[in-house]
């Protein structure tokens, strides 16, 4: 029998279920200037107090709001520790796709939950970041967020554009990890003078953001030093300094409407079981037959009894058949799928943005993880608007854990920081024309680069460019505006690519490769809603490098006997590289 019910869920309700506890959730935050970024995993920092003598062990569970009390998608379980009397931030990673209120609770009662207004859409946040007990200035022009909140993962900074920073934030060592990562994977910093005249000395994992000059690279991203205090960092100062707002636009003549939800049913489609419907007519068939005309002709010429003994036996021999028959398919193995954008984080650390789909043989409750310091897991929103038989625990030791039936599948979404391939590559040519466009580019690979490439595509100054190898190196061929590049992906959703000597799963995946590279350029205007990508300098493009999944993003604990996915390795390279 099925164990529909949450089963953690359920155990959690079970050791709360005598007492009630009297929370109070007194301040909300939606990402990192009260707005979310659509379709990204966002933080949702909630203020919760303990007003009571006794102290709360428990857990708080988040889930979005279908309406008249009806939860969609997978909760999200954030467990927690409150003394009497106290308060704290709490923060969950939940993945947005639209307006929609969410729900938080602590327990079964009526009073046991909090209805979280619906998030504001919007582009990536630029804001100054302020130490908790900082006091308000009220000629500050920027919107501010407390550092203490700032996320312990570099997979939760999706809604944050530019920082404006004038101290030396007191982090831990996974909020300074997950500081630069976001700047390496194209993160902004404005270093400011603080209240002494003099620009933040940084230490540890932070050193990085130390110079003198007023522009450097760190990875992909940039850190600007300012000359000014705080009180002069304002949007327009912003807007002149190399951080630009980047607003969210909406789509025109949309043909994609959940991109999310398109990629994971599509996922899902290439592990369909491959019902043999010829032989389960054939066995209906002789069914009609055996315990129809067939029984009948039988129970004329033997007793009874054995006529019913007969019968019986007949029926349960169907049963047996019709149950082998229908579920067979899929080649009778558990596997999984998977697409991927791996944002390079220096060496072989890459930001991970993942589709999967798991399908089992076995029905059970399965625990889904990856090999990572910090996993963040959805389903999205459910097009059906059907809650999930399982429980999401994002951070650390993140997983998912799903009850699933024999001969189905489950699509979901994840975002961590993984080890691949080392994807780093050394210009050898870098000629452009006189209108600033590359007239040649050719690189050299570092030792490990990826060996199953499927295309490599360089973009620079709105021209969308493919590589070819060539020995060694590997050199630019021919070149088309972005627009025209992507166009396939308006007329196809997915840009397919049938080539009939290609096995029909890997076919698939390459045709992927344009929509991935137009999700992660901010989307196109096909698309419900698009960001508009970061501007690269003269002397920067944007490599895509499209290949096989590798061993360090794949699915652990040995539920599956393969995984067959691929990955967009995206990385900036400068001409000094």
């Amino acid at each position: 029998m099925r164990r529909h019910p949450i089963l953690f869920l359920a155990a959690v309700f079970a050791l709360m279920a005598s007492r009630v506890w009297a929370l109070e959730i007194r301040e909300v935050r939606w990402g990192f200037d009260g707005h979310v970024v659509p379709d990204r995993f966002n933080i949702l920092s909630l203020l919760v107090s303990n007003p009571g003598p006794e102290a709360f062990e428990g857990a708080l569970i988040l889930q979005e709001n279908g309406g008249m009390e009806h939860g969609v998608g997978v909760p999200i379980v954030q467990p927690v520790y409150l003394t009497p009397g106290s308060s704290r931030f709490v923060q969950f990673h939940p993945f947005v796709e639209n307006e929609r209120e969410w729900k938080v609770r602590w327990g079964r009662g009526s009073k046991e939950n909090f209805t979280i207004d619906s998030p504001k859409l919007a582009g990536p946040a630029r804001v100054l970041l302020c130490e908790p007990q900082s006091p308000i200035i009220s000629d500050v022009r920027l919107k501010i967020f407390p550092d203490d909140l700032f996320p312990t993962s570099v997979g939760a900074t999706d809604g944050l554009d530019a920082v404006v920073l004038d101290h030396v934030p007191r982090w831990e060592t996974s909020r300074r990890e997950a500081f630069l990562d976001w700047v390496r994977q194209g993160g902004v910093v404005h270093l400011l003078k603080g209240s002494k005249g003099e620009f933040p000395e940084f230490t540890a994992e932070l050193a990085p953001l130390n110079g003198t000059e007023e522009k450097s690279r760190i990875g992909s991203g940039t850190v600007y030093r300012h000359a000014v205090l705080r009180d002069e960092a304002t949007v327009q100062f912003l807007d002149e300094h190399g951080s630009p707002e980047r607003t969210l636009r909406q789509g025109k003549n949309v043909s994609v409407y959940a991109l999310d939800q398109t990629l994971m049913q599509s996922l899902a489609e290439l592990t369909r079981p491959e019902i043999e419907w010829w032989f389960i007519y054939l066995l209906i068939a002789a069914y009609v037959l055996a315990i129809g005309p067939g029984h009948y002709i039988w129970s004329k010429k033997r007793d009874y009894r054995a006529a019913l003994a007969l019968f019986v036996g007949v029926v349960a021999l169907f049963c047996v058949a019709f149950a082998w028959a229908g579920r067979r398919g899929a080649g009778e193995t558990q596997r999984a799928h998977s697409l991927s954008i791996a944002h390079s984080l220096g060496g072989d650390r890459y930001d991970v943005m993942q589709w999967n789909n798991a399908f089992v043989t076995k029905g059970a409750l399965y625990k889904l993880t990856h090999a990572a310091p910090a996993n963040f897991y959805s389903v999205g929103a459910p097009q059906s608007d059907q809650g999930v038989a399982g429980h999401v625990q994002n951070g650390r030791d993140g997983a998912f854990e799903v009850d699933l039936p024999l001969y189905s599948s489950r699509p979901f979404m994840h975002r961590a920081v993984m080890q691949g391939e080392p994807t780093r590559v050394s210009p050898v040519e870098w000629n452009v024309d006189d209108k600033g466009g590359l007239s040649a580019f050719a690189f050299k690979p570092v030792e490990g680069f990826p060996k199953k490439i499927e295309a490599i595509y360089a973009r620079h100054n709105g021209q969308i460019f493919r590589m070819e190898p060539d020995g060694l190196l590997w050199r630019m061929k021919s070149g088309e505006p972005a627009t025209e590049f992507f166009s396939e992906v308006a007329n196809d959703h997915f840009g397919r690519q049938r080539t009939p000597e290609r096995p029909a799963e890997e076919q698939w995946m390459h045709g992927r490769l344009r929509i991935l590279m137009a999700h992660h350029l901010g989307g196109i205007e096909k698309l419900p809603h698009f960001i508009p990508a970061r501007s690269l300098s003269a002397e920067e493009l944007e490599l895509f490098i499209f290949a096989h999944l590798p061993d360090g993003f794949r699915l652990q604990g040995g539920h599956f006997k393969s995984e067959l996915g691929c990955v967009l390795y995206v990385q900036t390279v400068s001409k000094t590289d």
